[in-house]
């Protein structure tokens, strides 16, 4: 390396080697450019953390401003991706998660007839905003999930109850 800083060119390498200065030997231009570079490096990491806190500090809030959603009973034969198109206009959703029924009770059902399809019995959703899943879970709750008259949940009812101070981890370590 020159003094400049830039890399050194083979003919000046060559100029070196006839000069008497071997590549052995250390000069102490490179010796102030390491201390340089470890100040950098150094800085870059004080960096690189104070970044990471930051984001840390920023999912913190939004996780904070999530709320939770209980469904005490699913609809026969209604699936996840419809619960989802018929609660995001009430807000946007993250998760969905619904309980599937017992096994035993899905192979009787079977066995006597009835709909081979995989059922629910309760389910959770995570709104992002809470005031947004409070808000939906008091309008709908015991209303008719509608819908046109011919629609296989036109006859149900919405069974929601907001949770507050009940976070999706919570839910988790239930399930676990």
């Amino acid at each position: 390396v020159t003094r400049k800083g830039r890399p050194a060119s083979s003919s000046e390498r060559k100029k070196k080697r006839a000069d008497g200065h071997g590549e052995d030997e250390p000069e102490e231009d490179e010796e102030t450019f390491s201390d340089a570079d470890a100040d950098a490096d150094a800085a870059a990491r004080l960096r690189r953390k104070a970044k990471r806190e930051v984001l840390a500090e920023r999912a913190k809030r939004k996780q904070a401003k999530r709320g939770v959603v209980y469904l005490g009973a699913i609809p026969p034969r209604m699936k996840p991706q419809k619960l989802r198109q018929l609660l995001s206009p009430f807000g946007k959703l993250d998760r969905v998660y619904l309980t599937p029924e017992d096994p035993a009770t899905r192979l009787k059902r079977k066995k006597f007839g009835g709909n081979t399809g995989k059922n629910f019995t309760e389910g959770w959703v995570e709104f992002l905003d809470k005031k947004k899943a409070r808000r939906c879970a008091e309008m709908l709750n015991g209303t008719q999930i509608g819908g046109k008259r011919r629609n296989a949940h036109y006859s149900d009812l919405w069974m929601l109850k907001y949770l507050p101070k009940f976070k999706w981890d919570n839910l988790l370590e239930e399930i676990e």
